[in-house]
């Protein structure tokens, strides 16, 4: 493991003097560049996130974070540590033949049952929704944007690039856009290939319009629509990847409030829980913004949702369905899914260099994310702006009230499992049809306590360190390196871990063989429950 510069996000308390010599003491300790994590509003003295760069090598990283957190005034520490994401192993089709057809998708969810009902509330003076343009802004935070003529009306000029190299920089002097304004996907991660232009496939099903043949595939032609191209998507590039451990979700997030974005689809996630996302996801909860983000899919053995942000409460996280009307065998599940929407045989377009523009079939909670996300625009579009400000006073009673609209008018197949799949799979035409719940009615999350202000101890404060290095190490090795069978996961986290955490795992490992990698995910458990994972 090489030395290179690693982001540390840091959170301090609220107490002032205690964050300002938090500051000065990190400043003298590390040597360091203290700054403020994101733009905020707020003036600098009030900020509590900051991020310091400091070269060092993976298991420094977490040395570092462990003296850190010892420090008066500092409540939490994120090492930026090296995203082995690229190696995720490519999921291949699941089908050749057989498959329904390509606009499935839009008689499942009865979408033209929905416009044909919307238009006609709109003519009898009972609904927002004319049939053009709706305004409302919709922030899509994923691989950035092609220049895929099925998605042509992406805002690509509203969007932002949190993903950008020295090159990129250098490139937008002939541009004339700065490179952090210019979401384009570089389509330069091909391995696994079918990640590269992630973010056209996923914008596809909102917006996506006929191409009258200009794609130039001949062989899969554009046979499919998108859902609701009514609305602004302003594309947000945070990574390169679907899973990461440190991509710049948290910026965007902010980014987005500042945008006055109505609703966040997210078909990305993360493994781990950052504090800066938590953050993020209860700020635009209590703005009114409506989160729809991923639950997962296609990681053997992983069946139960653990992914960020789906499985923080304030979102509308979301389960994959099939053609019949069934969990897709892959989807992840869990008490954390509110809806499913489908996700499995999707007919999507996605690029590749030199402007080759193609269609392919799919699958995953990358597609129920944006479809559930563009029937929330719906939803917003019908009942308009004045109504919902009017009856609900607080931002986070409108997603609360989309919530149990979504639960309420959700199609109930025979045997659904609604502890795994959410509460039905998605019906737009009933959405729009269910009342709209009193304000009085609805009830703000109640979201995990954050254990870290129960700590009181320096110890306590590095033993959180500690565990947060053995579950991202456990997670990287289960999800990016194909040890699905645990076999050998125990020796694979021991050889990438730092020293202290070597004799942490050796105390909680204290049997023989293969018994020690099942006592790892046990410790890794038990501590995602207790910490809030």
């Amino acid at each position: 493991m090489g030395k290179r510069k690693i982001n540390f996000e840091i959170f301090l308390t609220d107490n002032t003097n205690h964050r300002r010599n938090a500051k000065n003491e990190i400043k003298k300790r590390f040597r360091g560049k203290l700054k403020c994590l994101f733009n905020a509003e707020n003036p600098l003295e009030e900020a509590r996130f900051f991020q310091m760069a400091i070269r060092c090598d993976e298991r420094e990283a977490w040395d570092i974070a462990r003296s850190m957190i010892k420090i008066q005034g500092v409540l939490d520490v994120d090492p930026d540590v090296e995203d082995d994401s690229n190696n995720i192993p490519e999921v291949e089709d699941e089908l050749t033949d057989g498959r329904p057809s390509p606009m499935w998708f839009h008689d499942n969810i009865k979408i033209k049952e929905a416009v044909r009902y919307a238009l006609e509330a709109f003519e009898k003076g009972e609904g927002g929704f004319s049939g053009t343009a709706t305004g409302i802004r919709m922030a899509q935070f994923d691989t950035g944007y092609t220049k895929h003529p099925e998605i042509r009306e992406i805002r690509n000029e509203l969007g932002y690039n949190y993903v950008y190299t020295l090159l990129d920089r250098i490139f937008s002097l002939f541009r004339g856009r700065p490179s952090e304004r210019d979401a384009l996907d570089r389509l330069r991660n091909f391995k696994p290939f079918k990640w590269a232009a992630h973010g056209t496939a996923t914008a596809g099903v909102i917006i996506g319009r006929t191409t009258d043949g200009k794609s130039g595939d001949k062989e899969f032609p554009d046979r499919a629509d998108g859902i609701f191209p009514y609305v602004d998507l302003i594309p947000y590039r945070i990574s390169e990847t679907i899973i990461s451990f440190n991509c710049k979700m948290a910026h965007a997030a902010h980014q987005a409030i500042r945008d006055n974005c109505k609703i966040i689809t997210m078909s990305h996630a993360g493994l781990l829980r950052k504090r800066s996302w938590r953050e993020a996801v209860r700020e635009a909860y209590e703005a009114g913004i409506i989160w729809v983000a991923a639950g997962g899919s296609h990681v053997p053995n992983f069946g139960k949702i653990w992914l960020y942000p789906a499985r923080f409460p304030e979102t509308i996280a979301t389960s994959a369905s099939t053609y019949e009307n069934k969990p897709w065998e892959k989807t992840f599940s869990g008490k954390a899914i509110d809806i499913s929407a489908p996700g499995f045989d999707m007919y999507i377009p996605f690029s590749r260099k030199k402007g080759k523009f193609k269609y392919r079939w799919s699958e995953g909670t990358s597609f129920s994310t944006p479809i559930t996300a563009a029937a929330a625009a719906f939803w917003l579009a019908h009942h308009g702006e004045n109504k919902l400000s009017s009856l609900y006073q607080k931002g986070w009673q409108r997603v609360e009230a989309f919530r149990k609209v979504l639960k309420d008018s959700s199609l109930k197949p025979e045997g659904w499992e609604t502890d795994k799949y959410g509460e039905g799979i998605l019906d737009v035409e009933q959405l729009l049809r269910t009342p709209l719940p009193p304000a009085e009615t609805l009830r703000h999350v109640d979201a995990p306590q954050e254990a870290v202000e129960d700590l009181s101890s320096e110890e306590e404060f590095e033993e959180m360190i500690t565990n947060k290095e053995i579950t991202y190490l456990t997670c990287r090795e289960k999800v990016c390196n194909k040890h699905h069978d645990d076999h050998g996961l125990y020796q694979q986290v021991m050889d990438s871990a730092s020293e202290k955490t070597k004799v942490k795992i050796s105390h909680v490992c204290d049997l023989e063989g293969e018994e020690k990698n099942e006592q790892l995910k046990q410790h890794v458990k038990a501590y995602a429950g207790r910490w809030g994972f």
